[in-house]
């Protein structure tokens, strides 16, 4: 089995041979001596080995194919088992992280990540920097990553191909960006508003989420919503003995209990702590702005390979 210096296997998935086709094996390999993403069991570099849409790897993370026996040899279906059976065995038992995509910023060891539209194209010391055809590598040391670096990134104006100023990301990038900062370095985000007063008005409102959805587990028990992931549903998510539920009562359905059938149907079922959410009181949803729930997507926003 193949091995990284100082690495350590985290994840990994095999796609079985058909035909004149080979196995083909993949294990992604982290060589951060603490990480706080796979410490809840999340790998940013398996969502980037995995997707072909995905630009955005880990500095630490590094990923390895090889390929195996044919379709029609006599061992092919034995290889592909025992490198399903090493997989599941990753981590002292515990199995391979699941692949992630960050939203929001992410510190690992001395590197910061940034993965904010079109920020990579701005002139900063990124592991690799971008251009209109290029999304680049949004990551640079810890140590450059100062409140004049912060001022610089929110006044930036990265330009389009054909020319012009890419308004999305005086729009989009820069509020969520300084929102993040704001919560996640508090005192980075303070030092850049003393430096450029602006900062402060650039930041993302309570308006710029009015359609955003958080996590269920940053919610008070009971709250109303009106929108589960991308699905319109009016219902009440309260806490759980082991996790959180969703009740909701659906005026089209009824059912028979052998004495009236006219009641609406309640349905009950279980909710994942990472199940985004949109509550339907407009006080609720300033209240998450204001702690900050809206930059936690980022823990629980998940790639799917």
């Amino acid at each position: 089995m193949f091995q990284v210096d100082n690495g350590t296997a985290v994840a990994g998935w095999t796609r079985r041979a058909e035909g004149r086709e080979r196995n083909v094996k993949t294990t992604v390999y982290c060589t951060a001596a603490q990480c706080p993403l796979l410490a809840r069991n999340l790998c940013i570099h398996a969502g980037y080995a995995g997707s072909l849409l995905s630009n955005k790897s880990c500095q630490f993370g590094r990923a390895y194919r090889t390929t195996g026996l044919t379709a029609r040899a006599n061992e092919a279906r034995a290889e592909h088992a025992r490198f399903v059976e090493h997989i599941a065995g990753l981590r002292d038992g515990k199995g391979p992280a699941k692949p992630y995509t960050p939203a929001s910023m992410v510190v690992i060891g001395d590197w910061i990540m940034l993965p904010y539209d079109f920020m990579t194209m701005l002139d900063a010391p990124w592991t690799r920097p971008g251009h209109p055809l290029s999304p680049g590598v949004p990551w640079m040391r810890l140590e450059d990553f100062t409140p004049a670096m912060v001022v610089k990134l929110a006044a930036g104006n990265p330009q389009a191909l054909m020319g012009g100023v890419i308004s999305d990301y005086r729009k989009k990038s820069v509020p969520a960006f300084l929102y993040d900062l704001k919560f996640w370095m508090p005192d980075i985000y303070a030092a850049a508003c003393e430096l450029t007063p602006a900062i402060e008005d650039m930041t993302a409102g309570p308006e710029f989420y009015a359609d955003h959805k958080v996590p269920v587990a940053t919610l008070p028990s009971p709250t109303t919503i009106s929108m589960i992931g991308h699905v319109a549903m009016e219902g009440i998510v309260s806490r759980a003995d082991d996790g959180w539920e969703l009740s909701t009562a659906n005026a089209g359905t009824t059912f028979w209990d052998g004495r009236d059938t006219t009641r609406p149907a309640r349905v009950v079922f279980p909710l994942l702590d990472s199940a985004l959410v949109k509550p339907s009181a407009p006080e609720v949803a300033l209240t998450l702005y204001e702690a900050g729930a809206y930059c936690l997507t980022l823990v629980f926003k998940e790639a799917k390979i």
